[in-house]
């Protein structure tokens, strides 16, 4: 069975704040709970039981208004008075309406509509009633004095009664909702103060608890280790078999007092053999410095031999590093030199590049025109093919109005003969054939003029024709040599440009080498800096060497005069 002393301080502390923690939550929940409950009593209160009074009252009110109004309808001596007081009784049952629409949504109980129900039917037959007294105050004032008396107050007084029902009612419902609300409160208040008295008792059970397993044993574990500082070596350690820190703790303390036991033992024993291991360590002492002698001396030796030669090996560096900067300082002037002279052939080989672009690209321009003086040329070979088309379909209709003369020329000539025939009757008609052959003579000979000109113009079609077949063939023959010229100049740019890009790598190469050189450089003029540095060392270890020898000297005399 875990005890007590077996849970460390933290999770005692953790378990005393969650128990702590977990009072004050469930009282927490408790007293919101219960002050839901009253709020719940106190809201019905509010918005249903208190409100229902008011308008209960005010409907009470509203009532014998309306009776004391119809009583004053009964007195009406005039007609103007009667509408006077029938007009008063209709505002009040306005009003009555106005407040019944608000006090009905709040019966909602069963009991309360038991109640309410003889109301509103001893209110409506009162009602109903009214409206007849209305009629007879305006014929007979005394039969509706009779009714009013009598009928009318037997029937209110039901309205009476049952107003005061409700209203009863009501007010005994909220008092009763008034008495839970305060017996809620009384046994909240009650349980609240009970859970707080448990919780009180748990958090001091809680701070007795660490008390107890926590800060008692600190207490009692600082006296043990003040006593013990003090020199009791007697005294008792409590707590060692705990599992907790004041466990850890009172372990640490038992060890320290062990400890403490042991030295002082060791102590004791100590100076008892101080004496006889005094004359053992003199012994000791001589031997040490004869063996020291004769280890350091021979490193020092070696120390010595090792300087020197490291002396004579730093100055051949030296000399070498110095060798080596000259020669790096050569090689990095040829270089930077052949760097230069890289980069100039590297520019000239771009402008080269540049050039040759530009001209590629005025044949490239050079061979687009002429492919579209070659396309134009077809152009115009085809257009005057058109028209030499045309003039042959002209001369065509140049031969059909020829042939057209002739047959009309033939028939002039007949009807002259038949004018002739017929004497002076045909001389008019005669007149008109000599008209109509001469200008068919005259049709014949334009259109034969219009034939030569058609003849002349398909000669020089044809001729243009050819002419432009051998200029188009011409341009053609252009343009392909443009186009060869052009993909020789692009070979030509490409080749340029390969150059140019090799001569940059060259370039870019040389100076690769004139920095690797300057490196090698830095290095050379490092590797002297440090060649000198090892001289200056190994001159310095050569020296201290020496110097060695004089201590360890001095050192074993001392040793062995003690």
């Amino acid at each position: 069975m875990m005890r007590l002393t077996d849970i460390s301080i933290r999770n005692k502390v953790f378990s005393a704040f969650s128990v702590v923690v977990l009072a004050a939550l469930g009282l927490g929940a408790f007293a919101v709970d219960r002050l839901g409950s009253v709020n719940e009593s106190a809201a019905e209160i509010r918005d249903n039981w208190l409100p229902a009074t008011g308008w209960l009252g005010s409907l009470s009110k509203s009532a014998e208004q309306v009776r004391q109004r119809q009583g004053q309808l009964v007195l009406s001596s005039s007609a103007s008075e009667v509408a006077r007081s029938e007009g008063l009784i209709g505002e009040t049952l306005q009003d009555f309406d106005q407040v019944w629409k608000k006090y009905e949504p709040t019966v909602t109980t069963p009991a309360e509509m038991a109640i309410v129900e003889p109301l509103k039917r001893a209110w409506a037959t009162y009602l109903q009633n009214g409206r007849q007294l209305a009629d007879l105050a305006k014929k007979n004032r005394d039969e509706a004095a009779q009714f009013y008396m009598s009928k009318m107050a037997e029937d209110f007084r039901l309205v009476r009664k049952g107003f005061a029902d409700v209203l009863a009612f009501n007010v005994d419902a909220g008092k009763k909702e008034a008495d839970k609300g305060a017996e809620v409160f009384r046994s909240a208040r009650m349980w609240i103060l009970g859970a707080l008295a448990v919780a009180a008792g748990l958090c001091a059970l809680m701070g007795y608890l660490i008390i107890a397993s926590v800060s008692r044993p600190i207490v009692a574990m600082t006296d043990i280790m003040r006593r013990l500082a003090g020199g009791d070596r007697a005294v008792a350690i409590d707590g060692v078999d705990r599992k907790d820190e004041i466990g850890k703790m009172a372990g640490a303390v038992l060890v320290f007092k062990e400890s403490a036991i042991e030295t002082e033992r060791l102590r004791e024993a100590q100076a008892e053999g101080e004496k006889s291991a005094a004359e053992q360590r003199k012994r000791d002492m001589r031997n040490l410095a004869d063996a020291f002698e004769s280890a350091v001396g021979e490193i020092v030796e070696t120390v010595s031999t090792a300087s020197t030669e490291l002396e004579a090996s730093a100055s051949t560096l030296t000399r070498t590093a110095e060798r080596s900067q000259t020669l790096t300082t050569m090689v990095a002037s040829a270089s930077e030199e052949a760097s230069t002279n890289v980069q100039s052939v590297a520019s000239a080989s771009e402008e080269l590049a540049s050039s040759i672009t530009e001209i590629s690209r005025q044949i490239q321009e050079s061979a687009r025109v002429a492919s579209e003086a070659v396309q134009q040329a077809r152009a115009t070979n085809e257009r005057v093919g058109t028209l030499s088309k045309a003039a042959s379909r002209i001369g065509d209709v140049v031969e059909l109005i020829n042939t057209i003369a002739g047959q009309t020329n033939l028939l002039a000539l007949n009807a002259t003969i038949e004018a002739a025939r017929a004497g002076d009757a045909g001389r008019g008609f005669a007149v008109v054939a000599s008209e109509v052959k001469a200008l068919a003579e005259q049709t014949a000979k334009a259109t034969g003029e219009i034939g030569q000109q058609i003849t002349s113009i398909q000669g020089a079609t044809d001729e243009s024709v050819a002419a432009i077949r051998q200029i188009s063939g011409t341009i053609e023959r252009l343009s392909e040599i443009s186009s060869t010229i052009a993909a020789a100049i692009e070979e030509q740019g490409a080749a340029t440009q390969e150059i140019s890009r090799n001569v940059q790598q060259a370039a870019q190469g040389t100076h690769g080498v004139s920095t690797h050189i300057t490196d090698v450089q830095q290095g050379a003029t490092e590797t002297g800096s440090a060649s000198s540095q090892l001289l200056s060392a190994a001159q310095s270890l050569s020296h201290d060497s020496n110097r060695l020898k004089l201590e360890v000297g001095k050192f074993l005399s001392s040793v062995r005069a003690a």
